[in-house]
């Protein structure tokens, strides 16, 4: 482990390393804001003189004339294309609970005798602990949130008698809709994807089922790594990805032989890719605009970076709106 280092000893270390400073103070200060981890750690890498794996021995070497505004500007870059991942998951979780909350309340009832009723959906896998199914656990959530003690559950208990599942789904987190989704039985599932989608129910066959599934933990997974930080341009999730799919990657012009190299499996031009299914643009609009700022801002100063940036996200240049 290494030891604490003050904010001048930080950038004695990185002068020592070859990095520029136009302003220390201001350096300083940006330092103390965010810290020297999530600036220098996630950042440094594509300004280093040597990409091999340093050894303890072994110092790290910047690139001659890198600059700390270099690696600030990557910095505050990735900060607003994770601010705009947000919003535009934040969009594709409203979607995901307005249809599932319509499916439910159809097919199933509004009452909670009814929809918490396990046998109205799949068991899906067994408990860790041997204890139910993945329903169990799920169900058992959702009569915490129906129970407790804040608004509007607490109206709907006190002067209805019951929560109806589109008001006890808003106290779900995405992670709960997308399992919820999931345990939902067949024809329940072709109705939600065929809402959000915008296709007739008749033609969801498991192709797109199983593309669906993918793309909502995909969104999910983008969600949680908005929300904990994390370089996020080049992020790529090693649990939530895109099975090759005859719907989703011939229409993302990705061959069977480019999708085996690694391509539209996971990685924020997949995500673009994934939003373009949904019915309602908005979130699509939002990853949109939210992008183009900000690799704009950052490539007027350091238009050198275009390449780099975009093969590393494998955002396609179509998605972006580039004053360049």
């Amino acid at each position: 482990m290494k030891p604490f280092k003050t904010l001048d000893e930080q950038l004695a270390i990185l002068e020592a390393r070859g990095l520029v400073f136009s302003d220390k103070e201001n350096a300083k200060k940006k330092l103390s804001f965010y810290g020297y981890y999530e600036i220098i750690n996630g950042y440094k890498d594509f300004l280093l003189e040597k990409k091999q794996k340093i050894t303890d021995h072994q110092e790290e070497c910047f690139i001659e004339n890198s600059t700390f505004d270099h690696i600030f500007s990557l910095f505050m870059m990735d900060k607003t294309i994770t601010s705009s991942v947000i919003d535009a998951t934040c969009d594709v979780e409203m979607y995901v609970r307005a249809a599932i909350s319509y499916v439910v309340s159809k097919n199933i009832g509004e009452q909670q005798i009814d929809y918490l009723n396990r046998r109205h959906y799949q068991s899906g896998k067994k408990n860790k602990n041997g204890q139910g199914y993945k329903v169990d656990q799920l169900i058992t959530k959702f009569k915490k949130i129906i129970y407790d003690d804040i608004e509007p559950m607490k109206h709907y208990r006190g002067y209805h008698g019951n929560v109806p599942p589109w008001i006890m789904l808003k106290g779900t987190t995405f992670g709960n809709l997308a399992n919820f989704y999931k345990l939902q039985k067949s024809e329940n599932k072709k109705e939600v994807i065929a809402m959000i989608l915008g296709i007739p129910k008749e033609i969801v066959d498991e192709g797109i089922t199983n593309m669906f599934t993918d793309i909502i933990f995909l969104c999910h997974s983008y969600r949680n790594r908005a929300a904990h930080g994390g370089r996020m341009y080049n992020y790529r999730s090693a649990k939530a990805v895109i099975r090759y799919s005859e719907n989703f990657h011939p229409r993302a012009n990705i061959t069977q032989a480019e999708y085996r190299k690694g391509k539209g499996i996971s990685c924020l031009g997949t995500l673009f890719h994934a939003l373009t299914w949904m019915d309602n643009k908005v979130a699509l609009a939002r990853l949109q605009a939210g992008v183009s700022v900000a690799l704009d801002q950052h490539l007027k100063v350091y238009p050198e970076d275009y390449d780099l940036v975009l093969s590393e996200s494998n955002i396609k240049p179509k998605f972006l709106q580039l004053s360049r």
